[in-house]
Formats: structure tokens, sequence, C-alpha cells
């Protein structure tokens, strides 16, 4: 079932990413750390899409 499962976004993504020149993978790199620097977010954890900051909701309720 696994083998004929669609390629995710995420697949196409990396796939196309290592598909660039080394010079413009380079250049994507440098600007996306300026754009997260100039931003404030260089010592923000990542997080995952939609993935609220902070407590849970559910562990939140589960205090009060």
């Amino acid at each position: 079932m696994l083998t004929r499962a669609p390629v995710t976004v995420q697949e196409r993504l990396v796939a196309g990413f290592e598909r660039l020149p080394p010079a413009t993978r380079r250049a994507l790199r440098e600007g996306f750390e300026a754009w997260i620097d100039e931003a404030g977010l260089a010592g923000v954890p990542p997080a995952m899409f939609f993935e609220r900051a902070g407590p849970s909701a559910r562990s939140r309720r589960q205090r009060a």
C-alpha cells in the first residue's frame, strides 16, 4: 500500500531543492537565514504548522 501512496509535498520540495545547482541552494539558504534573523526568529525553535506556541490547550485545561 505504501508503494502506491502518492509522493508527499515535502518529498517533492526536498527533491526539487536537491536538483538545484549548489550556488542556487546556497543563495536560498543564505536568504532564508537573513530573513529569519531580520524577523528576530533566529533563536526560536521551529514548530510544526498549526502547532500552538506554549502549553497545549489540553494541558491548560488540566491545570484549571
